[in-house]
């Protein structure tokens, strides 16, 4: 019915890690992976199950372990639909704790912590409604490297560097080419990102949901 399809919208999701108090403890195990002597720590965070990516990932990092052995690889996310192979998988790996982490049950303190300490964003999802650590990650001021999906052209513009999804060497090339040179590629800084608040976005889901009752009327 096109005059059903004619009533759909859309609203941004917002975030407000700025008001996460500093005082939250953050648990020595996430501070030891940050406080390593490695200059590198890549981050991932989303529900482990299969649309998020996480196997393409991993098989990237160990294309990189091979000429930098020290980078590490930290993946945050609870333990989701169909994730269980991939849990073992990294629990078996043999660089697991050693510059391979994996977290389950984060708190928003400790999140944030790790995206301030971090050296970059690593979102690979195949599939996605949004992707809202690429928001809370550039507002951070942490480098995003994501899929090359349309929704996180629209979320991340021409702040993130795109990679194909769908072969790992991609993102191993673009991980190589940051540690060989030290420099991330040459994309809008994240300092010049603006993030609406959940306030925001709470105001502007309403507005549009008023605007839509009032054009069925």
């Amino acid at each position: 019915d096109l005059s059903l399809m004619e009533k759909v919208d859309f609203f941004y999701l917002g975030a407000d890690m700025d008001k996460i108090s500093n005082d939250s403890s953050i648990r020595d195990g996430i501070k030891r992976v940050f406080e390593t002597d490695a200059s590198s720590v890549y981050l991932t965070v989303g529900t482990i199950e299969p649309r998020k990516n996480h196997k393409y990932v991993l098989h990237a990092f160990e294309k990189i372990w091979e000429y930098f052995p020290s980078v590490h690889l930290c993946i945050i996310g609870r333990n989701g639909w169909q994730g269980e192979d991939f849990v073992r998988m990294v629990k078996a790996h043999p660089q697991y704790k050693v510059v391979l982490h994996m977290f389950h049950d984060i708190s928003d303190a400790e999140l944030a912590y790790c995206y301030a300490h971090a050296k970059a964003l690593i979102f690979p999802s195949l599939l996605e409604g949004f992707g809202l650590p690429i928001a809370e990650a550039l507002n951070k001021g942490l480098p995003v490297l994501a899929s090359d999906i349309p929704i996180f052209h629209e979320v991340g513009q021409e702040f993130c560097t795109y990679f194909n999804p769908y072969d790992a060497s991609s993102l191993a090339e673009i991980v190589w080419k940051i540690e060989e040179s030290g420099k991330m590629p040459q994309v809008h800084s994240p300092e010049q990102y603006r993030l609406l608040s959940w306030n925001k976005s709470c105001r502007q889901l309403i507005t549009k949901s008023l605007a839509m009752c009032r054009g069925c009327c």
